[in-house]
């Protein structure tokens, strides 16, 4: 990996081979052709492919504005990001909340059928060597740290692809690593049920820590959560999992957890309590965890 490429992924650059027709990681080289790709330039940074129910709702928002009967949002692969929509390496269509509804804005005169979309698995091929790279970076990271740490392991999960990765990536180094996940009480059912299958289907060691009372009911007592009084996370999410380590980690435990590009970079600390890697595209977190830190 060049420099320039090394300076790329750690921005959040994207590129599109229009070769291809599918967006590239730190617009370095596709996979599948070895073309150099074209700078991309949306906000946030990151594409998330549009998945099929996520499509209709777009397509109906679409349709609503611009007034027509027709998806123009093609069947093939589309991406999104904050709210604008790329297809075929170019923006096509902004989405947007406005006078309590939603809308959408078109760049361009489209009819149904001429976007085409990305083929899900040529986005895939064409960036498999990036993410093996990035895969075998953050892999080094953890076992480097495993080895400089004598203590158990644990690795925070929420259900989301963020914590799932770091799981996935934990567990290459030490398959028998613990997932904690922490049920705030509030989460959606889909998300709890997911968990579980988890837990089953993959066999994952996961323990799933529920808080003494429910958010619905402490906010009956307290008042809904605020900037002036956040107490949600430290009841539902700090609290209990900080006694959970406690009563069965008290030598201490090295957590682990998965961050997005946007969430807080954290740097080693001078307490060296903590570690992070960002392997290029997203955050690795690792906290020492003890009952002493714990409890101050």
């Amino acid at each position: 990996m060049t420099l320039l490429d090394e300076k790329r992924l750690a921005q959040g650059a994207l590129g599109w081979c229009f070769k291809c027709n599918v967006p590239i990681l730190g617009a370095r080289i596709c996979g599948i052709c070895s073309s150099e790709s074209v700078p991309l330039h949306v906000a946030g940074k990151h594409l998330k492919p549009i998945f099929k129910f996520e499509k209709r709702f777009y397509n109906q928002v679409i349709d609503k504005s611009l007034e027509i009967s027709q998806d123009l949002l093609p069947a093939n692969q589309c991406f999104v990001s904050k709210g604008s929509i790329v297809v075929d390496g170019k923006k096509a269509f902004r989405v947007f909340y406005e006078d309590s509804d939603w809308k959408a804005e078109a760049f361009g005169r489209y009819k149904e059928g001429d976007l085409i979309g990305s083929i899900g698995e040529d986005t895939l091929k064409a960036n498999k060597y990036i993410l093996k790279q990035k895969e075998e970076e953050a892999t080094g990271f953890l076992e480097t740290v495993f080895e400089e740490h004598d203590l158990p392991r644990v690795v925070s999960i929420s259900g989301g692809k963020d914590s799932v990765v770091a799981h996935s990536l934990a567990q290459q180094v030490d398959l028998n690593i613990q997932a904690i996940y922490m049920n705030t009480t509030l989460d959606f059912p889909e998300t709890v049920n997911y968990i579980r299958k988890l837990r089953k289907h993959l066999k994952w060691d996961v323990v799933e820590i529920v808080p003494e009372r429910t958010f619905l009911d402490l906010a009956g007592e307290l008042g809904p959560p605020s900037s002036m009084m956040p107490w949600c996370c430290q009841t539902q999410k700090f609290a209990p999992f900080n006694r959970y380590i406690n009563e069965n980690y008290p030598e201490g435990v090295l957590s682990v957890e998965g961050l997005r590009r946007s969430d807080v970079v954290w740097t080693r600390e001078k307490s060296m309590n903590v570690y992070a890697a960002e392997a290029r595209a997203g955050l690795l977190r690792i906290s020492i965890r003890s009952k002493c830190l714990l409890e101050n």
